[in-house]
C-alpha cells in the first residue's frame, strides 16, 4: 500500500485472561492510541476510548493555553 509506513495488517485474536494476566501487554497494546484498532475485550476497547478522550482535552487545553498567552491585549 503505497503511502503508509506499515503496509500489512496484523489481526491477533488473544482470550482476554492474557490481558488480565499480563499489564505490561494491556499497557503496550494502549500505547498506540488510535493507531491500534481493538474489538475486544469491550473493558479494553472503553478504556482505549477514555484515554483517546482524555489526551484530546489535554491537548485543546494545551493548544487554549497557547492561543490566551499570544493573544493580544488591547
Amino acid at each position: 500500500m503505497p503511502g503508509h509506513s506499515h503496509p500489512y495488517r496484523v489481526e491477533v485474536a488473544l482470550p482476554s485472561w492474557v490481558l488480565d494476566g499480563v499489564p505490561a501487554l494491556r499497557r503496550w497494546l494502549l500505547s498506540y492510541g488510535g493507531a491500534l484498532w481493538l474489538e475486544g475485550p469491550r473493558a479494553l476497547v472503553e478504556e482505549q476510548r477514555q484515554r483517546r478522550q482524555r489526551r484530546q482535552r489535554r491537548q485543546r487545553n494545551w493548544f487554549d493555553q497557547i492561543r490566551r498567552s499570544f493573544k493580544v491585549r488591547s
